[in-house]
C-alpha cells in the first residue's frame, strides 16, 4: 500500500487529554536560561555529539548522560504548522527546527493569516518582556524580518 501525504487534515470534534508536564533537571535549566537572560538552551552529547533542543539530560541516540549546555540562536526553521479557532480567531502553531540540533519547539506562531505562513519559513522568537522561567516567557516565533511575507524563504 502505498503512503501518500496529506495536504490538510481537520478535527472537528475534541480529543480529550489530560497531562502533567514536569520539566526535569534538563527542561529547569532551560526555562532557568529563559527567564534569567532569554536565551534559548540546548544540551550536547560528549560521547557521540548530537545535539538536541530543548535540554535534555540523556542522549536519545546513545542513552549517554548530557553534561554540556549550550545556548542556541533563537532562529529557526517553521518545519510544520496548523491552525485553530481560539475565541473567534485563528491562532496557528508550529514545530519550529534550528539547524544542527535535533528536536525541536512546538509554540504560537504570530502571524495573523495562513498565506504568511510554510513550511521552511525562517522564523524567530519573540520574548516576553517579564519572564518568570515558563513556557509563557516565549510569546512565540514570528517571520524573521527580512523574510516576512509569502514565497520569500527558501526551502
Amino acid at each position: 500500500m502505498e503512503a501518500r501525504r496529506l495536504d490538510r487534515a481537520r478535527f472537528l470534534n475534541r480529543i480529550p487529554l489530560e497531562y502533567l508536564y514536569t520539566p526535569g533537571i534538563a527542561g529547569q535549566r532551560f526555562f532557568e536560561a529563559l527567564r534569567e537572560s532569554g536565551k534559548l538552551l540546548a544540551s550536547r552529547c560528549r560521547r557521540c555529539g548530537e545535539a538536541w533542543i530543548p535540554a535534555r539530560l540523556f542522549c536519545a541516540s546513545c542513552f549517554a548522560r548530557i553534561e554540556q549546555f549550550e545556548e542556541v540562536e533563537p532562529r529557526g526553521r517553521l518545519a510544520a504548522f496548523t491552525w485553530r479557532e481560539k475565541n473567534g480567531q485563528l491562532v496557528a502553531y508550529g514545530l519550529i527546527r534550528f539547524e544542527g540540533y535535533r528536536g525541536g519547539l512546538v509554540h504560537r506562531l504570530l502571524v495573523e493569516r495562513p498565506e504568511q505562513l510554510s513550511e521552511g519559513l525562517p522564523v524567530v522568537a519573540r520574548l516576553s518582556e517579564r519572564r518568570q522561567g515558563s513556557w509563557e516567557d516565549l510569546v512565540g516565533f514570528e517571520p524573521s524580518p527580512q523574510q516576512r511575507g509569502p514565497g520569500r524563504h527558501r526551502r
